[in-house]
């Protein structure tokens, strides 16, 4: 009777470590990442970021503070990948909610406010101003399109196959655990049998039921980390699908209106931009470099900005006697131009 009870207290206290050890932790929430990131350390906040995913590639805390450091840092198109992640795999939690909130901030374009506490409502910093770009940068800014395409498609896949690895080495991890767990108790329960008469067949009993549930909970483990992948996988799958499809649509709108990568083209005979002195500003790709303008001399390949996002440039002018207008482009003069200073944009 008193080996049985033994027995059975031992199965219990295994059981019990067994479940705990198969439930995967919780997200943790980076208090030491949103310290940085409050004192304006975005480069600390960043680097103890990507630590923190190699442990805890899901955590949507993480990735939503990243998202933001990027925003703050002027890299637009990977903020919007890290708060596309939170909107797909945080759907109905409070970062999700976030995350499409400054989404919709960034396509519209609305003034940021200062980035209060990740759990209280959303950090929404203000991207930086485009810098001054030259007249060869203009001129070659097709192909400096397909470029960047390229090197966000090429992010996206690093991004989605670190994701898997990181989450293949937390598995494997959380099955070690388990199974030294588990054969630490089986050691326990056959050294407090042996000392104990008649026990040798209810320990056999327990110890297949131990080793069955463990086994049962690696596979549900083995199961939820799979499922995880598919996710992770479909998720960047259909990023890079929609880059495909921004670059065929852009090069499309390039072939109508008779500009080629690399250059500018004249259509009709008439002057192209580059020779009058006329300077317009275009959005490069629709939805994927969210407010980055760039100077763009030559036929215009992309519609007009929606009236709510219009930018306007000053006209660079001369005020020189010499003219008979009182006014001439600087171009015409022989000056070059060094900077464009964008309107208020609404």
């Amino acid at each position: 009777m008193f080996g049985s009870l033994t027995t059975s207290l031992a199965l219990t206290s295994a059981l019990a470590v067994a479940r705990a050890c198969a439930q995967s932790p919780g997200p943790v929430y980076p208090d030491q990442m949103t310290n940085e990131y409050n004192q304006g350390r975005y480069a600390a906040a960043e680097q103890t970021g990507l630590t923190l995913l190699r442990s805890e590639p899901s955590n949507l805390a993480v990735h939503y503070l990243l998202g933001n450091i990027y925003l703050k840092t002027a890299r637009t198109d990977r903020a919007v990948q890290e708060y596309n992640y939170c909107r797909k795999f945080g759907n109905g939690s409070q970062i999700g909610v976030f995350a499409s909130q400054g989404l919709e901030q960034i396509r519209q374009g609305l003034p940021k406010t200062t980035a209060p506490d990740v759990q209280s409502s959303p950090i929404s910093p203000s991207p930086a101003a485009p810098a001054p770009i030259t007249n060869l940068q203009a001129q070659t800014a097709p192909a400096k399109i397909d470029l960047e395409m390229l090197e966000y498609k090429e992010r996206l896949l690093e991004t989605g196959a670190n994701l898997i690895a990181a989450n293949r080495a937390k598995l494997q991890r959380q099955i070690q655990s388990l199974q030294n767990q588990t054969e630490g108790v089986l050691e326990t329960m056959t050294t407090s049998a042996s000392s104990q008469r008649g026990g040798s067949n209810q320990l056999e009993l327990e110890k297949n039921r131990l080793e069955q549930e463990t086994a049962t909970k690696i596979q549900e483990l083995r199961d939820n980390n799979a499922a995880e992948e598919l996710k992770i996988t479909a998720f960047y799958k259909s990023q890079v699908d929609a880059i495909g499809q921004q670059k065929a649509d852009l090069g499309s709108q390039m072939e109508k209106s008779g500009c080629k990568s690399g250059g500018v083209v004249r259509t009709n005979g008439s002057k192209t931009d580059a020779e009058t002195g006329n300077v317009r500003l275009v959005e490069r790709g629709s939805g994927l470099f969210v407010r980055n303008y760039i100077n763009y001399h030559g036929e215009m390949p992309l519609p007009p900005l929606p009236p709510e996002l219009h930018a306007l440039a000053q006209k660079m002018t001369d005020t020189s006697p010499n003219s008979a207008s009182g006014k001439k482009s600087v171009r015409q003069s022989g000056q070059s131009p060094t900077k464009i200073k964008a309107g208020k944009q609404h």
